[in-house]
């Protein structure tokens, strides 16, 4: 016990570098705040496990890993969750991640524009659906992109609502066999797009065995396809 007491307090274990990657939101200085990590401290003296735990707890850290060297170094590598949507939560814009959960509030001069979601009370079950277009999107299974979206709402009335800033149409996907549904919109969609009609819609909804098209302007009837 008295030599682990010496080997902790002599210089020749004292912190000489340490090595942190992996980060982009997160600052090297914060890392290294929250790690405990001051200039000349015995790194035999830092418990790894605890440095593990309190990156952890930090609302952008998906997973850390941390190593000690000996003599005098300790090397972090972080991994940061990737901000996916931004919602609103009791009165502040926070960042979610690709299937709704809050990792953090939205900070000036960090924001960055993502499209907003919205779920009803009860639809939270439903969340899921929100990686699976984004995997859609990825994989080029849907005829528009990520960034055209402006915002995503989950409702009871009309399952995923999916609002594009261009062309200006909002799209309505039945949350019950959505895969099915988002299929047959982009069947309406692609024969739309060949009949050079797609400018005129505002709306298409797709639930159950049908796809209906609604014109834009309130003038203007639904279509069945």
């Amino acid at each position: 016990l008295a030599g682990y007491r010496w080997l902790t307090t002599v210089n020749y274990f004292a912190l000489q570098q340490a090595e942190v990657s992996g980060f982009s939101r997160l600052s090297e200085e914060h890392i290294r705040q929250v790690a405990g990590l001051t200039p000349g401290v015995n790194v035999l003296s830092l418990s790894m496990d605890r440095m593990r735990a309190e990156l952890s707890r930090e609302p952008w850290v998906e997973a850390v890993t941390v190593k000690r060297v000996l003599p005098g170094t300790i090397q972090i590598e972080v991994r940061e969750k990737a901000p996916s949507y931004l919602v609103q939560y009791q009165g502040t814009l926070y960042y979610a991640d690709e299937v709704g959960r809050i990792i953090d509030k939205v900070e000036p001069g960090q924001f960055v524009s993502l499209p907003q979601i919205e779920v009803e009370a009860g639809m939270e079950k439903h969340l899921p659906i929100l990686a699976d277009l984004r995997r859609a999107v990825a994989e080029h299974q849907v005829p528009f992109d990520f960034g055209q979206i402006a915002w995503l709402r989950l409702s009871w009335g009309r399952g995923l609502e999916i609002r594009l800033m261009e062309p200006g149409i909002v799209l309505c996907l039945g949350s019950q066999n959505w895969r099915r549904n988002l299929s047959r919109m982009n069947m309406v969609w692609m024969d739309l797009r060949r009949r050079g009609e797609l400018d005129k819609v505002g709306l298409i909804t797709a639930e159950g065995d049908k796809v209906w098209v609604e014109k834009r302007g309130a003038g203007d009837a639904p279509q069945s396809s």
